[in-house]
């Protein structure tokens, strides 16, 4: 397993820094914070490493536990209990979900907005792509979806 996920994370590089060249980057952001690079024993992300080798800033930009208590974002996983708990239907529970989501993303946009370094490329997880999109155009911020999910099966 060790060379193939040492493998996947080469071409996700690859596509990253190719993306930083075509968009002249000048910053990366991600949807990662300290405590989870802590969870996964690692010192740093593949974002942090390419803005490293790029000389270019770079930004976590997820809440960590502390952050998430004050402003009231619950969890996914505890969302689900919750609405299992409460035989709340699959709409109501994903509803609860993209709630939390929401407050999430809008916690990064003001991140992105303090770090005030643009054009930049944002890292984020597929369940966020589309709505974290949505966000950027409803508050007037060009932005353009370079992949859905990883990996990209046509590069």
């Amino acid at each position: 397993m060790g060379c193939a996920s040492e493998s996947l994370a080469q071409d996700l590089t690859e596509f990253l820094a190719s993306v930083c060249g075509r968009r002249r980057v000048r910053a990366i952001a991600e949807e990662m914070n300290g405590e989870a690079l802590a969870e996964k024993c690692v010192a740093a992300s593949l974002g942090m490493l390419l803005a490293k080798k790029r000389a270019l800033p770079h930004r976590m930009v997820d809440p960590d536990k502390a952050v998430r208590a004050a402003l009231g974002i619950s969890q996914e996983n505890d969302v689900r209990i919750s609405a299992w708990n409460r035989s709340l239907s699959r709409a109501e529970t994903e509803a609860q979900v993209q709630a939390e989501y929401g407050k999430r993303e809008r916690y990064w946009l003001e991140q992105l907005q303090d770090l005030d370094t643009w054009p930049v490329l944002f890292i984020c997880g597929a369940n966020h792509v589309r709505s974290f999109s949505a966000l950027l155009t409803d508050r007037s911020i060009e932005n353009s979806i370079e992949a859905d999910d990883w990996p990209v099966e046509d590069i």
